[in-house]
């Protein structure tokens, strides 16, 4: 068998964090569509960034690498016929899988006999059934070597002997020949008659012997498909003949147009084919090789028997390759890349910059909020997000935690706390920030008393309060 063509198909899968997957349902066109082998894929680390935020599965095919030791299996789905389960094995976090599905289409040779045999009873010649319509279309694209009916030459010898006895001769007799010497109107009229009535026999005799001979002239499709004169003609020819070699059955697609090889072929399947899908003793997989066995035995039985040239069905297939390709994340959530503008809680530890008698001096707790300036995917690590600058950046306000104040020097913002005001960028993770901005508090004149506002630069450390869900996630026992 030889593989030619390859198409892809893609889906998104929920993530996992490395456990082991047994409801990762795989879904083929048909129930015709044969799974030969699935194969589970890595995507090279050093790619991950860029996919994860282009998600084009084409631009990085090739730098998905099979996973040597990954043993995939798979089943069918009791109740849909076109449905896989499979088991994956654990999977490390944090990187892009893809589990390729390879499979023959249901225009193969292996869809045929799946029809076939969901198709078998007594009568399977008696009208044209789908695996008949399928064979059709193979033989069709088969060409030069179309799935097409020839006789054995032990099958010519048959209908040789069948019609030994059989005067052809009369077909050629005209009418006029017939009667020629007779007056008598009413005796013209009987041997007429007489002349028509043989010649319709030896046809009908013929036609008998043919479609026992030959079973393939029984379909219905095939019995329009000849006229008397082929008949008369393949017959002639036969009788004329003393014995028969190779070259001489391809005389019966001559005369009588040619047939798909339903015959031999559905033969091929009750002799090989039957058992094997009948108790499923073959192994997943496998029934491509079932196959292409049983077609090299045949092929040594019709040599052994020197029955005339190898059949057409035993010519060897072209198959069609799909794949099917399904992309598993073990990344956290999903491959989404944007989600509402957001306020984010955050705590840190902000450090004052001014460094002299009137501000403040060293640094302080604070509770804040970071309000975002574009949308952006907090659930994805931020190695692998390809943040814009703005995505990066959210406004940042906050209240310090504890008081500022020093006597006839500066007192807080309000009540016991100062405001701070400034902005925020995100480093190493999507929950911490750096902080900047100025810190608002009251500055005390000291002759008068009066209080002006005043700022403050400073730089800060924090972390979102959302992350305590992650931590606690991850560390059920963690206290935070």
């Amino acid at each position: 068998m030889q593989i030619f063509l390859s198409f892809s198909q893609t889906e998104d899968i929920e993530p996992n964090f490395g456990i082991r997957l047994t409801d990762i349902e795989v879904e083929l066109p048909n129930e015709y569509n044969y799974v030969t082998h699935m194969q589970l894929q890595i995507l090279s680390k050093s790619k991950s960034k860029h996919y994860y935020n282009n998600n084009n599965e084409g631009k990085y095919d090739d730098d998905f690498e099979n996973v040597r030791q990954a043993k995939i299996t798979w089943k069918k789905k009791e109740g849909a016929n076109n449905k896989y389960e499979t088991i994956i094995p654990p999977l490390k976090p944090n990187r892009f899988y893809r589990l390729a599905v390879s499979y023959y289409s249901s225009e193969s040779v292996v869809a045929l006999f799946l029809m076939m045999h969901k198709e078998k009873n007594a009568d399977w010649y008696s009208n044209q059934k789908e695996w008949m319509k399928l064979l059709n279309r193979i033989s069709d694209r088969n060409e030069p070597f179309s799935i097409t009916y020839d006789p054995t030459i032990i099958e010519l010898y048959g209908f040789q002997y069948r019609i030994k006895d059989t005067d052809l001769s009369i077909l050629d007799i005209k009418e006029s020949q017939y009667i020629k010497g007779i007056k008598d109107e009413k005796i013209i009229k009987q041997k007429k008659e007489e002349l028509k009535k043989k010649k319709e026999n030896i046809i009908v005799e013929l036609d008998k012997a043919a479609k026992i001979e030959f079973k393939v002239l029984n379909f219905d499709e095939n019995k329009s498909r000849y006229t008397n004169k082929d008949l008369i003609d393949f017959s002639k020819w036969i009788q004329s003949k003393s014995d028969f070699n190779e070259d001489d059955i391809i005389a019966f697609s001559g005369n009588f147009v040619n047939s798909p090889d339903y015959i031999n072929i559905y033969e091929f399947y009750e002799k090989y084919l039957f058992g094997p899908l009948n108790d499923n003793s073959y192994k997943l997989g496998e029934l491509l090789d079932v196959i292409k066995n049983a077609v090299n035995e045949e092929k040594l039985n019709h040599y052994n028997k020197k029955t005339g040239l190898l059949p057409n069905y035993l010519i060897e297939w072209v198959e069609e390759d799909l794949i099917k390709t399904t992309v598993l994340s073990t990344y956290s959530n999903s491959f989404e890349t944007s989600y509402k503008l957001s306020l984010v809680p955050d705590f840190g530890y902000v450090a004052y910059l001014n460094n002299n008698d009137n501000t403040p001096q060293g640094g302080n707790l604070f509770l804040g909020v970071n309000i975002s300036l574009s949308p952006s995917n907090k659930n994805a690590p931020l190695q692998i997000s390809d943040l814009t600058t703005k995505q990066r950046l959210s406004i940042h306000t906050g209240v310090t935690i504890g008081s500022i104040a020093q006597d006839n020097v500066r007192d807080d913002f309000f009540g016991d706390y100062s405001l701070l005001l400034g902005g925020s960028y995100k480093v190493l993770t999507q929950g911490t920030r750096i902080n900047f901005g100025g810190l608002l508090y009251n500055k005390i004149d000291a002759i008068n008393g009066s209080k002006s506002l005043a700022i403050q630069p400073y730089l800060g450390l924090s972390i979102d309060l959302e992350i305590r869900q992650w931590l606690q996630t991850l560390f059920p026992k963690l206290k935070i």
